[in-house]
């Protein structure tokens, strides 16, 4: 008898870990992420999904929290985490649910910063010379 595991979308988010400095990421901004996320992650701009370089950690989620430069960002872009930021303080800092964990990375020559679930541990294809 053969059985299914089916992991939901809020499971895989609390199951995310923290993310190493140096370490290469890929971005998700994908509609399927949005409907499984209560609260905007990713900045706007016309039909483009954009990292802003300021998440305000003091107000997140409100009207006013992505600040700074810009950067155009599409489903699979590959970036590099330089520093963790923290916690947005209207998240529960002893939570163990990664998903709003806040980033500062390198992509595409700048500095930005994103949450968490927007960030998915890159992975080599095999026979990749830098594979594992």
């Amino acid at each position: 008898m053969t059985s299914t595991i089916i992991i939901t979308m809020d499971a895989m988010l609390r199951q995310m870990g923290i993310l190493n400095t140096g370490q290469l990421v890929e971005i998700k901004v994908n509609d399927k992420l949005q409907g499984t996320v209560p609260f905007v992650t990713v900045g706007h701009r016309g039909t483009c999904d954009v990292l802003y370089r300021f998440i305000d950690l003091n107000s997140w989620p409100s009207w006013n929290d992505f600040t700074g430069d810009i950067t155009v960002v599409h489903e699979g872009d590959i970036a590099t985490i330089t520093r963790f930021i923290g916690k947005p303080i209207r998240i529960d800092p002893a939570d163990s649910w990664h998903a709003y964990d806040v980033y500062e990375i390198l992509i595409q020559g700048n500095l930005r910063q994103v949450f968490r679930c927007n960030l998915e541990p890159y992975t080599f294809p095999e026979g990749h010379l830098l594979q594992p």
